[in-house]
């Protein structure tokens, strides 16, 4: 006895993932980045890793984030470009592999249009790129394929969800004018539109009484019809081109309005789920997080150098509190850290490699309250530098 796990079932997955960050009482998800430290070799980043210390490192090190909206997500397949001189998989609904990562049974063209191939003419190479646009019919090329027209995809999609190896895809589930809603309308469940001769038999020479059952004035051909997928073929375009992965397009621009710093850099990128205000067991909501700490100092002396530890006691093996430095403002005497630990008083802060001091006059937390999200992802990089003026486009595929 033998049991699977469907694509539909990733397919539901994913889908669950849209939906919760999509409807009114929505899931809180944030794009985060941090890690403002070198990897022991910067152009070889550590590989992450689903461990709880690799979690608890997201934390420790994270700098800031951004909420991810509806607008922010999609459902997308992998991109096919329809290329000529190409043998195309043709739909065969007892296929296994349709949904593999080599199988191209759709094909994205040069006008943006998606097509599902029904027929490749016995794996004949495809020649002349399918450019109808009918809803209720399928259409036969001069090169013998026949394309099934699914969708159209809009400006929004192509500027801000097609990427190099995907695609978005989507089911309409109210009519917005487009033409996907005229095919997903127009899909007729149970339609035979293709049927596949799979021994092509012998003599038969009057195709006037040749039917379906393949009898006639030959013998042994034999044919069977190919069915279509639950609600027609153009129907529900994510289950039928196994929409099972999920693209995010997060923009962070410079300081967010001041939320931000934007003067240094970053070697890893997360997303965070449902993290909790500071000091609160509220959800946080808001548009964008800052994760460091910031302290006011008053006094003067050697300047505090960016990247070094402080620290309060004796030692930053024996500190009471300690953290690294993230920004420097010496103009105004004001510091944010990351990797902090304990608790600062008003007392010395001291520089580890600088030898800098300051009294601390007082300390302002953190958006949000440590280790209380749950974090979904983690991708070490080699560094990115920020600038005040840069917007930084995180694009993250998740796959199920």
């Amino acid at each position: 006895m033998t049991a699977i796990t469907t694509t539909n079932l990733r397919i539901n997955s994913a889908e669950q993932l849209l939906e919760s960050v999509s409807e009114p009482a929505s899931t809180m998800l944030y794009v985060s980045y941090g890690k403002n430290t070198p990897w022991a070799n910067d152009s070889l980043p550590n590989t992450a890793s689903d461990t709880i210390a690799d979690k608890n490192e997201v934390w420790r090190d994270v700098i800031g984030g951004k909420k991810v909206t509806g607008n922010d997500i999609t459902l997308v397949i992998k991109r096919v470009d329809w290329t000529t001189n190409t043998v195309y998989t043709q739909y065969d609904d007892t296929a296994n592999n349709l949904y593999d990562a080599n199988t191209q049974f759709y094909v994205l063209t040069s006008d943006y249009n998606v097509y599902k191939c029904l027929y490749n003419n016995n794996s004949s190479n495809s020649t002349s790129m399918p450019t109808y646009t009918s809803f209720n019919t399928t259409s036969t090329e001069s090169d013998g394929y026949v394309w099934k027209y699914m969708y159209t995809l809009n400006t929004k999609e192509k500027q801000r969800f097609l990427l190099d190896a995907w695609m978005p895809v989507k089911s309409l589930t109210l009519d917005d004018g487009s033409a996907q809603w005229g095919i997903q309308s127009a899909a007729v469940d149970g339609a035979i539109d293709i049927i596949l001769v799979s021994n092509s038999g012998s003599g038969f020479t009057n195709s006037s009484n040749v039917s379906i059952s393949i009898t006639g004035d030959g013998s042994g051909a034999n044919a069977r019809a190919i069915i279509g997928p639950y609600g027609g073929h153009g129907s529900n375009p994510v289950y039928e081109l196994g929409g099972s992965n999920i693209l995010m397009d997060v923009l962070i621009k410079g300081t967010e309005d001041g939320v931000l710093i934007a003067n240094n850099d970053y070697r890893q990128v997360s997303i965070i789920k449902d993290p909790l205000i500071y000091g609160s067991s509220s959800i946080f909501s808001n548009s964008v997080f800052s994760q460091s700490l910031s302290l006011a100092l008053a006094g003067s002396g050697p300047e505090y150098v960016v990247d070094e530890y402080v620290y309060q006691g004796a030692s930053l093996a024996s500190s009471t509190f300690s953290g690294r430095i993230l920004l420097w403002d010496s103009a105004n005497s004001t510091m944010k850290l990351t990797e902090y630990t304990g608790t600062p008083t008003t007392t010395t802060l001291n520089g580890q490699t600088s030898g800098a001091y300051r009294y601390i006059t007082s300390t302002t937390n953190p958006n949000l309250k440590n280790r209380s999200g749950q974090v979904l992802y983690i991708d070490n990089i080699t560094p990115v530098t920020r600038a005040i003026d840069q917007t930084e486009n995180f694009k993250i595929v998740i796959k199920y």
